[in-house]
């Protein structure tokens, strides 16, 4: 999956939204399929499209990166402003935003007392219809134009999602089912929107790309399994489900005051950039990265930039490889990161450089970059 989102950075809120989104209604459908086959071929199935994600990926490889795919002015981050994006306490205050719904959805998947909530046929096709209907909605909204829509209005939906399944367990004690509906729905649509921010994070953020996505699966995932181990093994709670709802809510609230307040304040005054400082022996020991290698996602949207490693591919019969290779070399990355960013080793990246001077007969980065300024 990280490999899937670091790909993925760079594309916009429409991209983002649409992989993430159409991933996960696609993906509710060939669940709700499986479901229906015997345990055996179940697993089958399971085994057979784990081991599609090798293929995918090497066919993912010799295609186009998402941010090559569309030339649009929509706004470049979740947050309107990139350098919004870039503030750490936006990032802080998203992570416990979503700690604190994590928190809740670990609860209301194992309302009452810990353990899953077993669903019959109907309410199935309900959990899938809700997540695929709401997926689709959201992806339908983004292609029309409106990415404005991705900054709060997901939020709200989620909470709403979050409101109906308390109320439904409230409502129907004798049916869980129903509010494991919107509680298993709320889940899935909370893995894709952090998904979401996860990769607006790697887009525009000022740490490694990884970071973000091993931070964020840390955020949700942990805090949900901490609610669901609590709730199984405390008294107090799995024992008083009034106490285990009004948790539940106070979870619901802190998380919209937490997101919302920091919304308003981003709203109020301009965001300030985080400070030009050189990396440590510790950032590079644990992969992180400066402002500066992150802004050749940005460069490389540029029309000019982009019409002058096309004119030198062109005029000097570049391989589609050496053209990338070219691309992150001029604008500043070392072999070893753009090795890192391509999968190849940093010899490989060595050669494909030294072809590309061989063929242009260039013989300098900075030559590069003035072939590519003049086109």
């Amino acid at each position: 999956m990280y490999y899937w989102l670091r790909r993925a950075r760079g594309g916009g809120v429409i991209i983002g939204a649409t992989l993430v989104f159409s991933a996960i209604a696609v993906s509710e459908l060939i669940l709700m399929l499986v479901n229906c086959l015997p345990a055996g071929s179940q697993a089958i199935i399971a085994t057979v499209i784990s081991a599609a994600q090798f293929p995918a990926q090497h066919i993912a490889k010799r295609t186009s990166n998402p941010f090559q795919l569309v030339k649009n002015n929509e706004p470049q981050s979740a947050y309107s402003l990139k350098a919004s994006i870039r503030n750490k306490r936006l990032l802080a205050s998203s992570a416990l935003g979503v700690a604190a719904l994590g928190l809740t959805v670990g609860l209301l998947r194992g309302y009452p007392n810990g353990q899953p909530i077993a669903f019959d046929s109907a309410s199935r096709i309900a959990y899938m219809l809700v997540t695929v209907v709401i997926c689709m909605a959201i992806v339908l909204i983004c292609l029309s134009g409106r990415t404005g829509f991705m900054t709060t209005s997901i939020w709200i939906m989620l909470l709403c999602l979050a409101c109906l399944a308390i109320t439904s367990f409230a409502a129907f004690p004798d049916s869980l089912s129903i509010g494991a509906i919107f509680a298993t729905s709320l889940n899935a649509l909370t893995v894709g929107y952090c998904y979401y921010l996860t990769i607006e994070f790697m887009t525009h953020g000022w740490r490694d790309p990884y970071y973000y996505a091993f931070s964020g699966w840390i955020v949700y995932f942990v805090t949900r399994a901490f609610a669901r181990i609590v709730l199984s093994h405390i008294t107090p709670l799995n024992s008083n489900t009034e106490l285990t709802l009004a948790i539940m809510a106070d979870a619901v609230v802190a998380s919209a005051l937490i997101i919302f307040v920091r919304f308003l304040n981003d709203a109020k005054t301009p965001a300030q950039e985080l400070p030009n400082v050189q990396t440590s022996p510790l950032q590079k020991a644990v992969a992180l990265s400066s402002p500066e290698e992150q802004s050749a996602i940005a460069s490389l949207r540029e029309d000019s930039f982009a019409a002058g490693i096309a004119a030198l591919k062109k005029q000097y019969q570049l391989s589609e490889r050496e053209t990338e290779v070219i691309s992150l070399y001029a604008q500043g990355h070392t072999q070893k990161k753009i090795a890192s960013e391509l999968f190849i080793t940093p010899g490989t990246v060595h050669e494909h450089i030294r072809h590309v001077y061989t063929k242009t007969g260039l013989h300098s980065r900075q030559q590069i970059l003035d072939f590519i300024h003049e086109q």
